[in-house]
């Protein structure tokens, strides 16, 4: 039987010449239909040499290199997203009303708690200056989400970041995908046994910390938000 798919022969061979030396994967998704037009890990293997066995020589070689020619990191690589998650974070904070679109703060290159000496500093050292959630967004600016992930806290961010599929699996069609981090009070507890710490949401708040996404969560994401919302099951046939 003939089996089709949505990859974009093109697109993924682009996608392949780019990583082409280096660790990484790409994913890219069409919004409108969930279908994978991309999905590229690098380094890979040539699947045909499983059809009549791999050499186990082979299968050492492959197991035990350093680049993890196995691992397919577009599915299966757990990463922290960093700044990429701004935009839905910024969502959530107008969603709770803990932020509008005129809302200021002013950045001088750093934060902390109130009543904690700890600073948290921004990718600028200077600061950016005066700074509302559009050019927060913009300019990827630290201290604006140190502020908004405080005031929003690790269950709030939570329950937003979920509807946009992140610490769950997409449920595409193919096999081994990862499920991702994302952090709550309750998460904390039941697999580390500790409680939630204050200044742990402004490293989370900027992509770092307890979160991590796969890069496919992160296509998917991404997509939902182009098409206002609609949260599309991707699939590759």
């Amino acid at each position: 039987h003939d089996l089709t798919l949505h990859l974009d022969y093109g697109l993924q061979k682009l996608a392949a010449e780019k990583l082409a030396g280096r660790r990484g994967a790409v994913v890219a998704i069409e919004p409108s239909t969930g279908g994978v037009l991309a999905f590229v890990s690098n380094p890979g293997f040539d699947p045909n040499a499983f059809i009549n066995g791999v050499p186990p020589s082979l299968y050492t070689f492959w197991r035990d290199h350093p680049d993890k020619p196995l691992y397919n990191r577009a599915l299966q690589g757990v990463y922290p997203p960093g700044s990429t998650i701004k935009p839905f974070e910024g969502m959530g904070g107008l969603h709770y009303g803990l932020v509008d679109w005129d809302f200021k703060i002013s950045d001088p290159g750093f934060y902390h708690l109130p009543g904690d000496s700890h600073i948290f500093r921004d990718w600028k050292k200077t600061g950016h200056g005066i700074v509302n959630l559009h050019r927060a967004v913009e300019i990827s600016c630290d201290t604006y989400f140190y502020q908004l992930s405080s005031r929003m806290g690790v269950d709030r961010f939570h329950d937003w970041m979920m509807q946009f599929g992140f610490g769950q699996p997409t449920n595409i069609d193919l096999v081994g995908e990862k499920s991702g981090t994302l952090p709550s009070v309750a998460w904390k507890r039941k697999t580390l046994k500790a409680p939630w710490y204050a200044g742990e949401m402004l490293s989370v708040g900027i992509g770092q910390g307890a979160v991590a996404v796969t890069p496919l969560q992160l296509a998917r994401a991404v997509a939902a938000v182009t098409m206002d919302g609609k949260l599309q099951k991707p699939h590759v046939a």
